[in-house]
């Protein structure tokens, strides 16, 4: 019982835990190169050992550092709403995308390129791993949602754990408990809103850095970390960002230890594995010509345009990106109709916390230069407990850099994680000197929760409210497409793979009608769909109701006209159902109705 109670504590060692998981990603890139279906089973029992190796090494984490278990039931319970409406979280188009993807690797039975090799390459390992739950219980998106709930509640632990050793702990607590979710973006992202795989972008650099030996004395977690930090420069090529800015840490005190060659060496042992499939990809991967169109198509600034004059466009970018990233989804939610009650004074709460932020920002940017210049300036200089701070203005730099780099220039919220990250450590430089007590249980820390909870309504809000009312709209608009028995339907990019997706693929779908369209999506399906007789084709548009742009809706109304008026000089009898957020147009197989309903 003795031995077995000593092999069970090496087992839920971190890096054990570390050594199975770079062995699970490496089978995993073999499957991709390979697509070997016995390689799919394989990886499914790995997986089923890797969650229980990280369940168990989570409850005995918590037994002890108990806080840990307040922390994650409130990161849970905060969202516990959501996870009633799971249809309701699909909202874009872009997440229907990719739980559609995780079906395809359920039918081949093996790792799948992005978008259906269709469009560029990228990491699909989420994909995957969904693909593995869904073999036990079943495709559905709430299963999407929990996963990505579990990457989002790792990625605040592991930054609690990096920023642990110069943290005050009541301030560590308050920022874990409150899991940084007054950023809208990590509330966005932790529950697949635009763009998923950005999550896995930041949990595997944050893994690496975790894993890293900062005085170089033990090889095996450098190697790892390395290796995990370009592994995710496969999964999302932003991660390059949060692997560069770290590298450049590691070179710094490499150079401090004497151990420059080492990392050097280490760096490539790691690095060129985890980048594998990137190099796999470009050296001899050719993917099906995809037409992509401007927004698909980011280039580097030449370099005869190079000037001073860009420090303008870095300000101009800076200010967006950071807008966007506290403003982008509440402005959407606050500009649809109806207007929701209390708009006014939630739009004032998110207005306070982005100048918050703002002024936090700018504090940590100065404490943090403080900070090292003067570490640089006194002997023994640097040490490794500095390595946030350098990260910090690393990072910085990068991001900047990009914001004029990259032409034009990415400032969605999704495209800001660098930025994000930035702003979560930019609370925890600033809030520090303010917590040099140890207690937690103080008015300065009730006061500080407060706060930013109160800046996290605005949002919680209004994402709730539209998760119950798309999952509403879903439920009416699934009713009415079954009822009337549609197999082909042709309508808005944003509707056609949620429908699909809510359909279990049976109903076969087409963008190409809708004022959103992108050709690169699922060629093969759009072509089917196009080909079907005219009398089995069903048209879905947004109804004037519904919350949309403005620009989407007179698109829409013109769409909507010219194809009602094409059906009838091809003297094609239809059905035209009014719903809520929808204006549906069947065919009419059997006897004709006398009139035609109109649309204003």
């Amino acid at each position: 019982m003795k031995k077995f109670g000593l092999f069970a504590h090496r087992l839920l060692q971190p890096r054990f835990l570390a050594a199975y998981l770079f062995v699970f990603c490496v089978v995993f890139q073999v499957l991709v190169i390979t697509k070997f279906s016995l390689l799919y089973q394989v990886l499914k029992v790995m997986f089923v050992g890797l969650v229980l190796l990280a369940l168990a090494f989570v409850v005995k984490a918590t037994t002890k550092k108990k806080i840990l278990v307040l922390v994650i039931l409130a990161i849970i319970l905060i969202r516990l709403p959501f996870v009633f409406h799971p249809s309701g979280l699909i909202t874009m188009s872009d997440n229907a995308l990719e739980a559609l993807q995780s079906q395809e690797i359920q039918d081949a039975k093996s790792a799948p390129f992005f978008q259906f090799e269709a469009l560029k390459h990228q990491g699909t390992l989420r994909y995957t791993l969904i693909a593995f739950i869904w073999d036990f219980i079943g495709a559905n998106y709430l299963t999407m949602t929990l996963w990505n709930l579990a990457i989002f509640t790792a990625i605040i632990l592991l930054l609690a754990n990096l920023l642990a050793p110069a943290a005050p702990k009541p301030l560590l607590v308050l920022l874990s408990l409150l899991s940084f979710a007054f950023i809208e973006t990590m509330f966005d992202f932790s529950l697949l809103l635009r763009g998923g795989i950005y999550l896995d972008a930041l949990l595997l650099p944050l893994l690496g850095m975790s894993l890293f030996d900062l005085e170089f004395k033990r090889k095996l977690p450098i190697f790892l970390a390395y290796y995990f930090m370009f592994f995710a420069i496969y999964i999302q090529p932003i991660a390059a960002l949060f692997a560069a800015a770290f590298i450049f840490c590691a070179v710094v005190l490499s150079l401090k230890f004497r151990k420059f060659w080492m990392n050097a060496w280490l760096l490539l042992a790691g690095g060129l594995p985890g980048i594998s499939l990137l190099l796999y990809y470009h050296l001899f991967f050719t993917a099906k010509p995809a037409s992509v169109g401007a927004y698909e198509k980011v280039t580097l600034i030449p370099l005869s345009q190079v000037s001073l004059r860009l420090l303008g466009e870095v300000v101009k970018n800076f200010r967006t990106a950071f807008v966007n990233l506290f403003r982008y989804e509440t402005d959407y939610f606050l500009g649809s109709a109806p207007p929701a009650q209390g708009a006014g004074v939630l739009a004032a709460l998110a207005t306070a916390c982005l100048y918050l932020s703002l002024a936090v920002f700018f504090a940590a940017v100065v404490l943090v230069l403080v900070r090292v210049i003067g570490r640089i300036l006194k002997k023994p200089g640097l040490r490794s407990e500095d390595w946030p701070y350098l990260f910090f203005l690393a990072l910085l730099g990068g991001f900047l850099v990009k914001l004029v780099v990259l032409q034009p220039p990415r400032l969605e919220p999704r495209h800001s994680l660098d930025l994000l990250l930035l702003i979560m450590m930019a609370y925890f430089f600033t809030f520090t000197p303010l917590f040099k007590a140890r207690k937690l249980l103080t008015l300065k820390t009730a006061a500080v929760a407060l706060v930013l909870l109160a800046f996290t309504v605005p949002h919680y809000y209004f994402f709730l409210k539209n998760t119950i009312d798309k999952e509403q709209s879903y439920l009416e608009l699934m009713t009415a497409l079954r009822e009337n028995k549609v197999k082909y339907l042709l309508t808005d990019f944003n509707l056609a793979y949620p429908v699909y997706f809510l359909s279990h693929r049976k109903i076969l779908v087409s963008d190409n009608i809708g004022p959103l369209t992108l050709s690169f999506f699922y060629p093969g399906l759009k072509a089917q769909v196009e080909a079907a007789p005219e009398t089995e084709k069903a048209f879905l548009f947004y109804s004037d109701a519904s919350g949309t742009r403005k620009w989407h809706k007179r698109v829409t109304q013109r769409l909507r006209t010219r194809t009602l008026d094409r059906l009838r000089q091809e003297k094609v009898e239809f059905r035209l159902i009014k719903l809520k957020d929808y204006v549906l147009i069947v065919p009419y197989k059997s006897q004709p109705p006398t009139v035609h309903q109109g649309v204003k």
